[in-house]
């Protein structure tokens, strides 16, 4: 038995162009929350692997003393939270990486 495609169906039958535009249209956007670390703690983790005492204040002194030249991507939300963003501190530290290995 053949199957008969009626004009009402092969209209509602989406083009394989339309099709990948719907799809790209699925992609969920980039959330600024994805890319954010929130507190002196998990950015301490993410640095430096723990969240010890020693490790927090590491992350305040790096934010705050250190030569703003020198200094990591950490910043203030609020008016004492610290943050920052993964992406950002890992391009700082290849530019270090980079600047050490070409002296």
């Amino acid at each position: 038995m053949e199957r008969m495609i009626s004009m009402s169906n092969l209209a509602r039958q989406e083009s394989p162009a339309r099709s990948s535009a719907l799809a790209i249209d699925r992609v969920p956007a980039p959330r600024l929350a994805d890319d954010l670390i929130r507190g002196a703690g998990p950015i301490a983790t993410f640095m430096f692997g723990d969240d010890s005492e020693k490790s927090r204040r590491k992350v305040y002194y790096l934010a705050s003393e250190v030569d703003p030249a020198n200094r990591p991507p950490i910043f203030k939300l609020g008016k004492a939270e610290l943050a920052a963003r993964p992406s950002r501190l890992l391009q700082w530290v290849a530019e270090r990486e980079e600047a050490a290995t070409a002296v």
